[in-house]
């Protein structure tokens, strides 16, 4: 049994030992099921979240882990479905401001 809990969840699965160590923020979810989770990944994907994580960080005590309650998602399933969702869509938008600063750059010149 304590071999499950020592097991890295599903998302992480084929990724770096390294960035499932780095996980620095564990989402407690309805069922009270917790995701280790990355902060900085987190706050690109919500100006909300971004937000919940500032003030969560603010009243963590050094070397501690952050500890955000998102009571709204019943699974870590539903939780990384909504992640990968609002993260492609961060990624999109990021594109288009990138190729919008381009183009502004190209006609500067």
């Amino acid at each position: 049994m304590a071999a499950e809990q020592d097991a890295p969840p599903a998302y992480f699965a084929g990724t770096p030992a390294q960035f499932q160590a780095d996980a620095d923020v564990v989402l407690q979810l309805r069922g009270g099921e917790h995701l280790p989770a990355h902060s900085q990944l987190l706050a690109s994907t919500s100006p909300v979240l971004c937000d919940m994580l500032k003030v969560a960080a603010s009243q963590v005590p050094a070397g501690g882990s952050i500890m955000l309650p998102i009571h709204t998602w019943g699974s870590s399933k539903e939780a990384v479905d909504i992640l990968k969702a609002r993260l492609r869509t961060s990624i999109k938008q990021n594109k288009q401001k990138l190729s919008a600063c381009i183009s502004l750059c190209k006609v500067s010149v």
